[in-house]
């Protein structure tokens, strides 16, 4: 993948180019396909393409109105910068949704709007269905384990210098077939996320915390055992559990 800021491109996976030309052709398939939205700016589409092209089924993402200012003319856009977190978190051992396709239109350098493709991941829930009103509240040693679980991909994330900007569950898929003994999890959505400094760091670690905390509503006990555990996970980020409970409580 080779973004380039000044003018219209796409990239496309290798074996995926049919699917890609049959999407491009085919608007109107798309639009009769399961519609995921999830803001008034952006598309997102689950559809399936034809046997004859491959027989995919993917997500597609279309950014229409992205945020535009003329000192931030040439910067990457959201589907690109999810793309390249993709790749990045994926050469990391960290599981991430699969990029089959990503774009940009630009005219004179400014963005109109972006995409990007990504293989649909079957057979999964997300996070949100173990938070309180979600179909598997009740299930408290299975929302430990997946608390547990995400924490740990989480740890080794942040490890690497990556925050996603807020962790909330519903961005964790957990495979149906996970068990208390065994949860299989992956990273969705994290065009909003990225490599910050160490310095940096430090602020952002409570953000992604307190986020994913206050989301699945846990008691301060089990918060505390659980950033233990996280600790285990990334020992040198400078925090303790009492210190880190101070910075998740200050933040706004």
């Amino acid at each position: 993948m080779a973004p380039n800021r000044f003018i219209t491109w796409h990239w496309t996976a290798e074996g995926f180019e049919s699917a890609a030309d049959w999407i491009k052709a085919h608007p109107h398939e798309v639009r009769s396909g399961i519609y995921l939205s999830d803001s008034p700016s952006k598309e997102v589409w689950r559809i399936t393409v034809p046997p004859r092209h491959g027989d995919y089924e993917v997500v597609i993402k279309t950014y229409h109105r992205e945020t535009f200012s003329w000192l931030r003319l040439f910067d990457r856009s959201n589907a690109v910068t999810e793309a390249l977190n993709y790749a990045t978190l994926d050469g990391l051992g960290i599981p991430v949704a699969e990029t089959l396709a990503c774009g940009e239109v630009r005219k004179f350098g400014k963005l109109k709007s972006s995409f990007i493709i990504t293989r649909y991941i079957d057979n999964t829930i997300d996070g949100s269905s173990l938070m309180p009103g979600g179909s598997l509240a009740d299930q408290d040693e299975f929302r430990v384990a997946f608390s547990k679980k995400a924490l740990e991909i989480i740890a080794r994330a942040h490890a690497c210098g990556f925050s996603h900007t807020s962790f909330h569950p519903h961005k964790i898929l957990i495979s149906k077939n996970s068990t208390i003994d065994s949860q299989d999890l992956t990273l969705i959505d994290v065009a909003h996320g990225g490599f910050k400094n160490t310095m940096s760091m430090r602020a952002a670690i409570a953000i992604d915390l307190a986020t994913f905390f206050i989301d699945m509503r846990l008691a301060t006990e089990e918060i505390k055992l659980l950033s233990a555990y996280y600790l285990d996970f990334n020992p040198f980020c400078g925090f303790t559990v009492d210190t880190l409970w101070e910075a998740m409580i200050a933040v706004d």
